[in-house]
């Protein structure tokens, strides 16, 4: 029991971390869908441009935190790559698009997220990715069509 009340201490020291750190970490994953069980790790993430002149891969690796996986392992769209830290539960996704993810999970969350929790991980992939490109398609004809409109003005 002790050891359990010394890793949440650590676990609330990594959170407060993030909190304080030079770049804007978000939440998602279970615990921002609502189906996190007891086990369930923290999973954030935070855009690949973010805060020009800061090294974040640097803060990464100088807080305790590994590369874990590239975009070709992650299979999920938009991640270029996830990083874990070596003593908690917790995962960066360095994202392309932080306002694009944000918009795909807070539109996932109000539909569903809860019930995302009875698919498995590979389905859960699939349905981000299946958002990700709808939302990237109508992000993509509406930029077309005011491009297309200042044009004609």
């Amino acid at each position: 029991m002790l050891a359990n009340r010394s890793y949440h201490a650590e676990q609330k020291g990594v959170l407060a971390l993030l909190t304080h750190a030079p770049f804007e970490f978000h939440l998602t994953g279970s615990r921002l869908f609502g189906y996190e069980g007891s086990q369930s790790d923290w999973d954030f993430f935070v855009d690949e441009k973010t805060a020009p002149g800061l090294h974040l891969l640097v803060w990464l690796r100088n807080n305790g935190f590994h590369k874990e996986s590239d975009r070709d392992y992650s299979g999920t769209i938009g991640i270029t790559q996830i990083w874990r830290h070596g003593v908690d539960p917790l995962h960066i996704q360095i994202v392309e698009d932080a306002k694009m993810k944000a918009d795909v999970q807070n539109a996932l969350a109000g539909s569903f997220g809860r019930s995302l929790g009875a698919f498995s991980k590979t389905q859960r992939k699939l349905i981000w990715n299946a958002a990700f490109y709808i939302f990237s398609a109508g992000e993509e004809r509406t930029a077309r069509s005011i491009v297309g409109f200042q044009a004609r003005a």
